[in-house]
């Protein structure tokens, strides 16, 4: 498989994404041997420092959320599970979503981005990033995101393959922004 290049940070989705300001909401799964900082910390105060000063997380983990809870990063944690369910949030309510970390077979996969687009307002963007095995592997979940954009619900913005997901192991990533229609 062909990787474009390294890019900047500057070019990166993530700083584009953090360019907007307003309303952001960070998804994050973990499980219980992986808490570390709550909610990632790290990206949740880079989202900050770019212009996201107000910021809720989604965990499915009670725990994670204790611990994201006393990093004072986060308005609103919310403790659900993101698939099909309908989650306690209105129509509407975010400029821009970061989900990371939470893809996977057994955690959260493509059924949630339905639900993810209802929670955007029009014009907002939403960067998805997963392991670039995970990606192939996963069942319908590239799917699911083709199929939203044929159903005009969110347009790709930028999609790219970068190495190093994790940073002592050889595993490459995946990362798309969508912005909402």
């Amino acid at each position: 498989m062909v990787r474009p290049p390294d890019i900047t940070w500057d070019q990166s989705p993530e700083y584009k994404m953090a360019q907007l300001s307003g309303y952001a909401c960070y998804i994050r799964w973990y499980g219980l041997s992986k808490v570390k900082d709550g909610c990632s910390l790290q990206e949740s105060k880079m989202l900050q420092r770019l212009g996201f000063t107000d910021i809720d997380a989604i965990d499915a983990n009670q725990a994670m959320l204790d611990v994201a809870k006393s990093k004072n990063v986060y308005n609103r944690l919310i403790c659900d599970f993101l698939g099909l369910n309908t989650l306690d949030i209105k129509n509407d309510t975010y400029d821009g979503a970061v989900a990371t970390g939470c893809f996977n077979e057994s955690h959260v996969t493509g059924d949630c981005f339905p639900e993810l687009v209802r929670i955007m307002k029009p014009g907002g963007l939403i960067l998805i990033q997963i392991r670039a095995d995970l990606l192939e592997k996963m069942v319908g979940f590239k799917e699911a995101m083709e199929q939203l954009e044929n159903d005009k619900m969110w347009t790709l913005v930028k999609k790219e393959y970068f190495p190093n997901w994790y940073v002592d192991k050889p595993i490459d990533g995946f990362r798309a922004v969508f912005r909402i229609i």
